[in-house]
């Protein structure tokens, strides 16, 4: 007598229980959502402050366009901002969370600064002593204020990247690699 094809048998359940990380996305409620007009970016020289944020409107027929225009824009909302002007909801990975530089996801065109520029960021970096700063008239603290040497900025990105990997957010190959990043930095003299 011919046997039949081998029952199939569920896979064993894990012992370990699944945990969920807390959203990191942006809310109204956590106070980390604030209308686009009210981000206050800190004021660089050479830095051009957004305008505003583009005015984003209902869909419309684009083949057949109603004559009079929009009659409704949506109401726009960003991610706040902390005094350097980083975005705090979001995963805030290694070069968010130990900065070297302010970094948007925004930009301006040069000719039309009145119009945001879309998929162009910027990164403006800290001074590095804190004389250069304050000759920049920079309000955000300089890299010599902020981590005082490279070993020690090292450390904060050694330190912000274990937190992500132990959230499971962040690889541990890509956390080595941030923290190799940290000691090749041209940010230190030592």
């Amino acid at each position: 007598m011919a046997a039949g094809p081998a029952p199939i048998r569920a896979p064993a359940r894990a012992s370990t229980r699944a945990t969920r990380t807390p959203s990191r996305v942006p809310t109204l409620a956590a106070g980390t959502a604030v209308r686009a007009e009210t981000v206050r970016m800190p004021r660089v020289k050479g830095f051009a402050l957004a305008p505003g944020a583009n005015r984003i409107t209902p869909p419309v027929n684009w083949i057949d366009p109603p004559e009079e225009g929009p009659s409704q824009f949506y109401e726009t909302f960003v991610s706040a901002v902390d005094a350097d002007g980083n975005e705090i909801a979001g995963i805030r990975l290694p070069p968010i969370a130990v900065p070297l530089a302010t970094y948007t996801g925004w930009n301006v065109y040069r000719a039309q600064p009145c119009e945001l520029c879309d998929r162009d960021g910027s990164r403006i970096p800290f001074a590095r002593p804190r004389a250069d700063r304050e000759a920049a008239d920079d309000p955000r603290p300089s890299l010599e204020e902020r981590y005082g040497s490279r070993a020690a900025y090292v450390a904060e990105v050694k330190e912000s990247a274990a937190a992500l990997v132990a959230e499971r957010l962040l690889l541990p190959a890509d956390a080595e690699a941030f923290i190799a990043a940290a000691r090749e930095c041209d940010g230190f003299t030592d």
